[in-house]
């Protein structure tokens, strides 16, 4: 049985009810049944990572979880354990999902993930990106649920702290990304405004000639992490150090010359 009342409500009772022709019900599906809808996301995830990958094969079969639940059990030995996890194959991230909700975009996950966190040879930006992607950021609303803060609310500008005001939306760090947009703007020579979908899914990922902007652009987001964790008082200091840091090895023109602006 379910346990989040607002499907129980919908009428999403067993486990059998949100497949249907042995496939996990679509999110459109979902939407056109659920009344109150402000934690679909996460609960639609939850509930696709929680399902058993034995109940998903059987309930592909047709076969009714709801009335027919006397399995065998399976006796494993540490050999047959030992092949089940290498065998079994990783849960797709429900962050892309969120995201795109997020954002209204569906971008190319896999050129992400590559370029931020793979490809990344800085191991400390290539962390910050995925604790970023998964909201794993130390931001006041996950403090306060890890039981670190009493509040959630951003020292700056007074606003709910969550990924989006931590990262974008805080008046403090809105200006900060407005001259970073200028920056940009002046070398280019061209009009270039950094939105929230740029800090997360980048711009023009896998194009050389958006190489250098996508670069600076992932170290002034992780500049923005790390002013508020060692509590520096500008960003801007943190984004320059840390970019010298990265030009020593690519010796990169753009980049310079955007440290020089900065």
């Amino acid at each position: 049985m379910l346990f989040f009342k607002e499907w129980i409500d919908a009428g999403f009772t067993y486990i059998s009810d949100v497949f249907q022709d042995g496939k996990f019900i679509k999110p459109t599906y979902l939407l056109n049944k659920l009344t109150a809808k402000q934690k679909w996301i996460t609960q639609y995830s939850k509930l696709q990572r929680a399902i058993p990958k034995l109940w998903k094969e059987i309930l592909a079969t047709g076969y009714n979880i709801n009335t027919k639940t006397n399995f065998a059990p399976q006796i494993y030995t540490c050999k047959n354990l030992y092949w089940e996890l290498v065998n079994d194959k990783a849960e797709t991230s429900y962050a892309p999902m969120i995201w795109n909700h997020v954002i209204g975009i569906n971008p190319e996950w896999e050129t992400i993930w590559t370029f931020k966190i793979k490809n990344m040879p800085v191991k400390k930006i290539a962390q910050f990106n995925y604790y970023l992607l998964h909201d794993k950021i130390p931001h006041k609303q996950n403090l306060r649920k890890w039981k670190i803060s009493v509040t959630d609310v951003c020292d700056d500008c007074s606003m709910l702290e969550n990924c989006l005001n931590y990262m974008y939306e805080c008046k403090r760090v809105k200006t900060y990304w407005d001259k970073i947009s200028t920056i940009f703007s002046v070398i280019l020579g061209l009009k270039f405004e950094i939105k929230l979908k740029h800090i997360i899914c980048g711009h023009a990922l896998g194009e050389m000639a958006h190489e250098n902007q996508n670069i600076i652009i992932m170290v002034a987001a992780f500049a923005i992490y790390k002013t508020k964790i060692l509590k520096h008082k500008y960003f801007e200091h943190v984004l320059t150090e840390e970019l010298c840091i990265i030009n020593r090895f690519k010796n990169n023109t753009f980049i310079s010359d955007f440290i020089k602006y900065l």
